[in-house]
């Protein structure tokens, strides 16, 4: 009996009181070092954001009622629960070896919390050297800047994955005489979980070819988020870093001259999928009210009933919010919603960071899952290795019809890998074209990996590839001067100049300037494989994104019954690459800008003090949308215009109390520019073309002015096509 005792004793190892002081002091310290660094990253967050022109507009009422509650709860309870089981394996794996080496007392403290240490030091510089933006890089930067850093980082990741393989191995120990008791129930156990995982050895692979699927081409469109032509090095003579992209566009049928008709996100792509202007679609600006969007006919649905599988695929969607109500059977990318905006954001420790792109990152941090909006803990890779499963989970005997849209050349243009070198610190121009050129580097090796992945899987033996760009960027760079050309116009007789200040102010990003190419400049690149078969080389014809869903329709060869299109299919200069270009109207409109951003050198302050009150939070969904209110406000600020030829007619709110707008005149090829629309450089554009061509577009929702047209044109009327 006493011998039993004696035994018992032993296994204990620490008493009772030791065991619960550790676990008290491992899940105090766990707990206050987990408080402490959501504090750093909570407090920092909503510091940045002050003047924040979404965060101002939200109230917490409005938070939680949208459904952040319910995601709040489960972010917390994530979040606690992942550090506590941290500090539960500490003391697990200390109690299991003081146990067995029979440490009592202080050392079985001393022990537990030096093992907690290394625990700690380890997460914090991983989390260093493999999200060297994360917001926590700062406490090991020392280490992480020398080369010993990843030394010391794999010896001690070994020194904890050493010690919890041995505790494992002394609790199975501890756990033989049991089995010893079972051995038949033990044994079936093993059996059946043997045959389990043998079970797909019985059943073949799908094969990689297409031979079940219908004759219809699978439909690949390819969006790459903010790619300026002057960074392709198809376009500049190879001086670009896009090898792939270049490769690709080699042999297709390209574009150059191809425009957005409005450079945002969700409209461009809104026009791409449905073949209309976002004047048509409702849809004007990002984060919209979707009741005010008409996509009920677009490629998505229509390809959907037809027998085609749709995916869609985006690594940011806070947006652009296409999900099922678009007609996509399936979604990749992070969770649309608020939190989004605000869980996703303020999650970056140094466990978490570790698991977002897993599966259990998807089922827990659902807003952070692929999510490229978070710059410090997006990495590309995870991003593609998903997209390239769900390519091969595929459905086979269907048809794919696949939209991913890469948005890593979009702002701030870094990612979790991106270097933090001291010398690209600040945001200055050299400093955001370095990123940019770093970014668009990274999305060409996307590219390449996917276009790899669909060969590979027997998706482009019968396919129709899109490339394309939804809208360019601009980076404040010192452009080549606008000329002004004749005296006079609208503008100088209001004592305000916003045409002028249009075309001399310097703008930054896009949809905020319709006079600015670098930011309606898209890529258009088509190639067929298969069966589909396109001469490579330039077209000569203007394009628009609008342009691209009537084309996959006649490639299709589906009947377009009631849809309307505004664009026109390219089908004829696909096949003739020497085909004449037929001289079109184009149009185009700003995003959602307020009027202290029409400025040569706009104040921040008085931007951001406009831009509040404007967002809200969609209750019946817990997305995020602008507010009804300022619907009307925004369509009435933005800058319209219609091209023609080298001709640009655009037109800006004025400074009035009436609602004209004022109208000027731009020639792209030679950038001059009047106001003076009775001026003779006016006189060799087609101004009634250009006049009506606006009026009969815009002129339900704008008045024009259009001071010093001849009296004939100038009180011209709308007259609907």
């Amino acid at each position: 009996m006493k011998a039993g005792v004696s035994q018992v004793n032993e296994m204990m190892g620490p008493d009772r009181k030791s065991a619960r002081r550790l676990l008290v002091l491992l899940t105090s310290l766990t707990l206050f070092w987990m408080l402490s660094l959501f504090l750093i990253r909570t407090v920092g967050f909503f510091v940045r954001r002050a003047d924040s022109k979404v965060f101002h507009s939200l109230s917490v009422e409005e938070l939680l009622a949208g459904g952040l509650g319910g995601d709040l709860l489960l972010f917390a309870t994530a979040l606690i629960g992942l550090y506590l089981l941290v500090g539960g394996v500490v003391w697990w794996v200390t109690t299991l070896i003081a146990r067995k080496h029979h440490l009592n007392g202080q050392v079985y403290l001393l022990a537990g919390l030096s093992f907690w240490l290394l625990s700690v030091f380890w997460l914090l510089l991983s989390n260093g050297l493999e999200f060297p933006r994360s917001r926590y890089t700062f406490i090991v930067r020392g280490l992480t800047g020398t080369g010993y850093a990843e030394s010391v980082s794999l010896l001690a990741g070994t020194l904890i994955l050493g010690l919890v393989v041995y505790a494992a191995l002394l609790q199975l120990r501890g756990w033989l005489p049991a089995v010893r008791k079972r051995p038949t129930r033990i044994g079936a156990v093993a059996v059946g979980l043997a045959l389990l995982l043998a079970i797909p050895l019985f059943f073949p692979a799908v094969p990689l070819s297409e031979a079940g699927a219908s004759n219809r081409p699978n439909i690949i469109v390819i969006g790459v988020d903010s790619l300026r032509l002057d960074h392709v090095g198809y376009f500049t003579a190879g001086e670009g870093s896009t090898p792939a992209i270049d490769d690709f566009l080699n042999f297709a049928a390209v574009f150059p001259e191809t425009i957005t008709p409005l450079a945002r996100t969700f409209p461009a792509w809104s026009s791409i999928l449905s073949g209309r202007y976002p004047k048509s679609t409702g849809a004007r600006y990002n984060l919209i009210d979707p009741t005010r969007v008409e996509m009920d006919e677009n490629l998505a649905w229509t390809l959907k009933k037809i027998d085609y599988q749709t995916i869609i695929a985006m690594d940011e969607r806070r947006f652009a919010n296409f999900d099922a109500s678009y007609g996509f059977e399936q979604e990749v990318g992070p969770k649309i919603g608020v939190g989004d905006f605000v869980l996703a954001s303020i999650n970056d420790t140094p466990l978490t960071n570790r698991l977002l792109d897993t599966w259990l990152g998807r089922l827990l941090f659902p807003y952070n899952y692929l999510n490229r909006g978070v710059s410090e803990t997006y990495q590309p890779k995870s991003f593609l290795d998903r997209l390239k499963y769900v390519i091969t989970q595929r459905d086979r005997h269907k048809p794919l019809f696949l939209v991913t849209h890469f948005c890593l050349p979009h702002w701030p243009y870094y990612w979790s890998q991106t270097s933090l070198d001291a010398s690209q610190t600040g945001d200055t121009l050299s400093n955001r074209m370095f990123f940019y050129r770093s970014a668009v580097a990274e999305v060409d090796a996307q590219f390449n990996d996917l276009m790899n992945a669909l060969r590979e899987q027997g998706v482009l033996e019968n396919a129709i590839v899109v490339l394309l760009s939804d809208h360019g960027e601009s980076h404040g760079e010192t452009l080549q001067a606008y000329t002004e050309v004749g005296a006079g116009g609208a503008s100088t007789r209001q004592g305000f100049d916003p045409l002028r200040m249009m075309v001399e102010r310097e703008d930054w990003g896009h949809g905020t300037n319709i006079l600015r190419r670098e930011q309606h400049a898209v890529v258009l690149g088509i190639k067929g494989f298969g069966q589909h078969q396109f001469p490579p080389g330039r077209r000569s014809q203007r394009a628009s994104l609008i342009d691209i869903a009537p084309t996959l329709y006649s490639l299709v060869g589906i009947k377009r019954g009631q849809v309307e299109f505004d664009g026109r299919s390219l089908v004829a200069s696909l096949e003739t690459p020497s085909r004449e270009p037929i001289e079109r109207s184009f149009y185009l409109e700003s995003g959602f800008s307020v009027p202290a951003i029409i400025s040569i050198k706009p104040d921040m302050e008085v931007v951001m003090a406009q831009g509040l009150r404007h967002y809200a939070v969609n209750r019946d969904n817990g997305r995020l949308e602008v507010s009804k209110k300022s619907h009307h406000h925004i369509i009435e600020s933005k800058q319209r215009g219609v091209l023609i030829g080298d001709w640009l007619m655009f037109a800006v709110k004025g400074k009035g109390e009436d609602d004209s707008q004022l109208v000027g005149l731009l020639n792209e090829k030679t950038r001059e520019w009047t106001t003076a629309l009775d001026s003779e450089f006016a006189r060799k554009a087609p101004l009634r073309r250009l006049q009506k061509a606006l009026v009969d577009f815009y002129g339900d929702e704008a008045k024009f002015d259009f001071a010093g047209l001849p009296e004939r044109l100038a009180k011209l009327e709308r007259q609907p096509e």
